[in-house]
């Protein structure tokens, strides 16, 4: 959780299914709201929209599977969303996509015709934002937590900094405690 490093940030959290709103809540103790329906750009734009519907704006979308992510490249994202209003924001991830999309406005479009969950997402995105007419910048790279093999850049990094991710530490602590005794 990067909330208490970011004071003036309103935090949401996205479930799915949307029946899981109220246990995502309760589970984060932040507000949840449903992600929508659809492949993950139709969703992508579906949190979008409800969040600028709501009166949010800029608004940074960050995937889950990052727990490790730098609070300073947080900080990156959030300010170029906020300075950049002409811009997407994407956070490369090693994998191919990327661990955050920011906008400072819904732009119809951005997320559709993209082949999700390949290698080439964050292409994909960069070439419909040119579509669209929408400038493209970065924030800093990072990795994600998609495969079992990413694992182990995973305890990589929960190694090198003890204070890193606590809630993932503690959580595979437990499954490597439950599968010993298996």
């Amino acid at each position: 959780r990067h909330d208490d490093t970011f004071p003036a940030v309103a935090v949401r959290v996205l479930a799915a299914p949307a029946e899981a709103t109220g246990e995502l809540a309760a589970l984060t103790d932040l507000p949840a709201l449903a992600q929508g329906e659809g492949d993950l750009g139709a969703r992508i734009a579906a949190a979008f929209a409800t969040l600028f519907a709501q009166g949010f704006g800029p608004v940074l979308l960050i995937g889950a599977d990052s727990p490790t992510l730098p609070p300073a490249h947080l900080h990156t994202a959030l300010a170029l969303a906020a300075t950049r209003p002409e811009a997407v924001v994407l956070g490369p991830a090693a994998d191919g996509g990327y661990w955050c999309v920011g906008l400072s406005r819904a732009v119809p479009g951005l997320f559709e015709a993209i082949a999700w969950s390949t290698a080439s997402v964050l292409a994909e995105t960069e070439r419909r934002a040119g579509e669209v007419g929408l400038a493209v910048v970065r924030a800093p790279a990072w990795h994600d937590v998609d495969e079992p093999a990413d694992l182990d850049r995973l305890h990589e990094d929960l190694r090198r900094d003890p204070a890193a991710a606590p809630h993932t530490r503690a959580l595979l602590a437990a499954l490597a405690t439950r599968r010993g005794a298996l």
